[in-house]
């Protein structure tokens, strides 16, 4: 039994041996369940830190693209119009 819950539970136990008292040299499992909450609250602030960052990333790179995109259309109005310009010119005359 204890080296099947050993097995299972390899990442959240930790063995030890009982160095003085009545159960002297008895080896003994301490779950490590409060290192597991404490890291598990760690990952998840490192989560939303790398999340925030991320969505800020994505959110600069959208307005790059948007100012991107603004001005092609900008310069491409600006060339349609040069080429109609003359053309209405030339037809007045």
């Amino acid at each position: 039994l204890h080296a099947a819950y050993k097995k299972k539970l390899m990442g959240n136990i930790v063995e030890a041996a009982i160095l003085t008292g009545l159960f002297k040299n008895e080896d003994f499992l301490i779950l490590r369940i409060a290192m597991i909450q404490t890291m598990s609250y760690a990952a998840k602030g490192m989560r939303r830190l790398i999340a925030n960052q991320i969505e800020e990333e994505r959110a600069s790179a959208n307005e790059r693209a948007r100012q991107r995109m603004a001005q092609m259309d900008a310069q491409l109005r600006a060339r349609r119009r040069e080429i109609k310009t003359p053309i209405l010119i030339a037809e007045i005359e």
